[in-house]
């Protein structure tokens, strides 16, 4: 458990595992024997040239197709690069893959119509199981993590806890989270979000409008004053919340718009056990940030838990506009370095 912690601390998740091959090998062979046919041996496992068996990540690990950005658009950065390396999102490939294509959309990863490659639907045994998903997404990735698991323990007589302890190896415990309903993305605007395209009355609330129009000019804000690296990395979204990805594998901090009236900056903590070590600290993080925080909004339920600092604002008067900004860098810059220092 501590060494699979490691590894999603420093972004590898179980693809960074040195065993992963044997496992997912020892499965494969599972299946030939239930049909009598070997689609996928051993040698291929241990080569070294470039026709080895390669692993890919079903979810890319740098999702940039709108099929990923919407299937998983409910989930920020972070928790997008944790489900990307957990173990159900491992699949082992019969034949080498060009980089370019491991981003293709699940549709066309299952399907041997796609120009230089052959689908998963023709490939080994785990490749044609997972073909025969109709999507893929959070609860498939943690389906399959849990069956693999159950495999482990199948094949090496050995007893997880619960179902708990397997979704703490697993790391993706925060897919069972209640979640707002988000909108779906439009395809056809996906390819730039920078402003609201004009015909998008037809379709998007003035809310949308409004919280795009707030992010747009925060981003570009942001990118004037040389702060387009570290806070504007993403593009601006309808969505109320706009999410910071910072040096912690255990929290990000986001900015959110709350109705008309709330300006928002808060910590999203993924685990309970990641929000009690902020927690013990809680003195020393509000005296360096300067202000008290809201720490037990969160439903009790809830695995990963928010921690605020809210202030009412005219959100959307476009001449305080630059007053919101300057609020808040300022405070994901006090907030952040009060983490930091504990």
């Amino acid at each position: 458990m501590t060494r699979i912690d490691k590894r999603f601390s420093n972004g590898d998740g179980f693809y960074g595992w040195r065993d992963l091959r044997y496992l997912l090998f020892e499965y494969e062979y599972k299946k030939a024997e239930e049909t009598g046919i070997e689609k996928l041996g051993w040698t291929p496992f241990t080569k070294v040239e470039k026709d080895k068996v390669t692993i890919e990540h079903i979810l890319p690990q740098t999702p940039t197709k709108w099929y990923w950005k919407n299937q998983f658009r409910q989930y920020t950065d972070s928790e997008i690069k944790i489900l990307s390396g957990t173990l159900g999102n491992m699949l082992p490939l019969s034949q080498s893959v060009n980089s370019a294509l491991q981003n293709d959309s699940f549709a066309d990863k299952k399907s041997s119509k796609s120009i230089g490659r052959r689908g998963y639907e023709d490939g080994s045994h785990s490749e044609i199981e997972v073909s025969r998903q109709a999507d893929w997404d959070s609860q498939r990735i943690l389906k399959r993590g849990i069956k693999l698991l159950k495999f482990i323990e199948t094949r090496w007589d050995i007893k997880f806890k619960d179902e708990a302890q397997m979704l703490d190896l697993l790391h993706i415990s925060f897919v069972n989270d209640d979640r707002a309903n988000v909108p779906e993305i439009p395809e056809t605007e996906f390819e730039e979000i920078t402003t609201p395209p004009t015909d998008t009355t037809r379709v998007l609330s003035e809310r949308h409008l409004l919280r795009m129009d707030f992010w747009a000019n925060f981003v570009q804000y942001c990118r004037n004053n040389g702060r387009g690296e570290d806070i504007a990395s993403r593009k601006p979204s309808y969505d109320d919340w706009y999410d910071v990805s910072v040096s912690s594998p255990n929290y990000h901090i986001f900015f959110q718009l709350v109705r008309k009236k709330i300006l928002r900056l808060g910590i999203y903590v993924y685990r309970p056990e990641y929000f009690s070590n902020l927690e013990s600290k809680k003195v020393e993080i509000e005296s360096a940030f300067g202000c008290p925080l809201e720490w037990y909004t969160s439903r009790e339920k809830s695995v990963a838990k928010r921690i605020l600092y809210s202030e009412e604002r005219d959100i959307h008067n476009v001449e305080l506009y630059q007053q919101h900004f300057d609020w808040l860098i300022n405070h994901f810059d006090k907030l952040k370095n009060a983490l930091d220092a504990v």
